[in-house]
């Protein structure tokens, strides 16, 4: 990371306040300008931001939302989330925060800006239904269960997608179960716990998320 960003309001400008083109402006423009943070500030500002969604992102679009929450997130945009992992230089406390402070942005808003629909059965939704379903697959973590040094690390993101499918918003608990199943080969003890009760606490989920479920549950997600 460069560390030429010199602050929060430039970095959210930089992040969100784009035209809405296809492909992304983070895709037109790799390589013709370098304005991530450096990862002290990256952190900083990713805590700072998960825990103030709403007012951060005022000013932008849900489409313009979408695109710069997906350069934040995939590893295939920015280096943004490899701040929060183990390879950092910055203390685990501070990372500790900002994964921990994750799971408000689907709580604060993705509830209000994304639609009840199923993004895995291509159901027509919001522009941050798409974001929000591919927030675990996108993120560059799944976990190293046989590693006693990322316990700590694994224990938070795992704690942070299971609050996540605790939400009552259909797409959130779309996104949840999602990354669960990607976890469940690392984790399949907690992962089936997690699912099965989340199971048993909605009874009258709907079919399409149940059977979502039960495929999380079983590792069968992409």
């Amino acid at each position: 990371m460069s560390g030429r960003v010199k602050s929060f309001e430039d970095w959210i400008a930089y992040v969100f306040d784009h035209p809405v083109t296809n492909p992304a402006w983070h895709f037109k423009d790799i390589g013709k300008d370098d304005w991530e943070p450096s990862e002290e500030l990256a952190v900083e500002y990713l805590t700072r931001f998960f825990k103030n969604p709403e007012s951060a992102l005022l000013s932008f679009s849900n489409a313009q939302v979408n695109q710069g929450l997906k350069y934040l997130i995939s590893p295939s945009c920015s280096s943004h989330m490899f701040a929060l992992l183990e390879m950092s230089s910055v203390s685990w406390e501070k990372r500790k925060e900002a994964i921990a402070s994750m799971h408000l942005i689907f709580e604060r808003y993705f509830v209000l800006h994304c639609d009840n629909t199923l993004s895995h059965l291509n159901q027509k939704g919001a522009p941050l239904n798409n974001v929000c379903y591919m927030w675990w697959d996108d993120f560059p973590y799944h976990g190293h269960p046989k590693e006693p040094q990322y316990a700590k690390l694994d224990d938070a993101v795992l704690s942070e997608i299971e609050k996540i499918l605790l939400i009552p918003h259909v797409a959130c608990q779309e996104s949840a179960l999602h990354g669960l199943g990607h976890w469940k080969l690392n984790y399949p003890k907690r992962v089936t716990k997690t699912i099965e009760s989340f199971l048993a606490r909605n009874p009258d989920l709907r079919p399409e998320l149940k059977e979502y479920a039960l495929r999380a549950r079983s590792s069968r997600v992409q």
